[in-house]
């Protein structure tokens, strides 16, 4: 079964630009805006991380400005199905009927489920692909294996065989692409921990060390749920949930 596909010639005539301010919170903003070709964000659990990133997926492939392939991990398939709805979700909001569309892959052995979204007709740049595509992967490795784009590594910190992950993942960049990864913590020895603070050692050696030989440098964004509260996320999930607790109660 092939994907849904989104008609961008018409996308172009008629879209108008949507501002991420007037849905994103302001930690979400400064994610999307970092162009960055390495980035990392250590982040509490359930602060639009995934939702943020879903937005630029869609906004960049549909405005021409990534037209690459997109490739995205997350620890189980209900999380990487629960991120292409998203993204699903901003390609409507942009006037563009998307669906997302289960597959079968086969890597070694095994079947694996991946979900998928295709956008035609976005124009190539630097031999880039004329037709992106969205595909959300499982957290095997091997589905990374002769893929080529940007790709994001979400809760980096949980997957079982991270090293790997990471490895298999990288070369996917090597043609102009972008890498991200977030995550929340788990624990001080998991590949994200080590990640951050050898980034953290390459942004600010006075401070953190002198980077080891195995350090990556990357730009980093932190957010802490008081972070979150103070950008205004307990007064949108009151918005959305219709509850009315004070930021207070949302933290207790």
């Amino acid at each position: 079964m092939s994907a849904v596909t989104v008609d961008m010639q018409s996308t172009r005539r008629r879209r108008k630009p949507t501002r991420p301010e007037r849905i994103l919170l302001p930690y979400q903003v400064r994610w999307n805006r970092d162009q960055s070709s390495m980035k990392a964000w250590e982040k509490s659990r359930r602060v639009g991380a995934d939702y943020a990133e879903a937005y630029k997926v869609a906004h960049s492939r549909i405005s021409g400005e990534r037209p690459l392939d997109y490739w995205y991990s997350s620890n189980d398939e209900s999380a990487a199905r629960e991120f292409m709805d998203y993204v699903a979700w901003w390609s409507g909001l942009f006037d563009h009927a998307a669906q997302v569309v289960d597959e079968t892959m086969r890597i070694g052995e095994i079947d694996v489920q991946v979900f998928r979204i295709a956008f035609n007709g976005c124009g190539a740049r630097g031999g880039a692909t004329e037709d992106p595509k969205a595909v959300a992967l499982s957290s095997n490795p091997k589905g990374f294996r002769s893929k080529g784009g940007d790709v994001t590594i979400s809760e980096l910190a949980f997957h079982e065989d991270a090293f790997a992950l990471w490895k298999a993942a990288i070369p996917c960049i090597t043609w102009g692409g972008r890498f991200a990864c977030l995550s929340s913590h788990h624990g001080e020895m998991s590949l994200f921990n080590q990640r951050i603070e050898g980034a953290r050692r390459h942004a600010d050696p006075k401070q953190f060390g002198a980077p080891k030989p195995f350090d990556v440098a990357m730009s980093l964004h932190r957010t802490t749920i008081h972070d979150a509260v103070a950008d205004g996320l307990c007064e949108r999930i009151n918005a959305m949930s219709g509850q009315s607790q004070t930021r207070e109660e949302f933290v207790e």
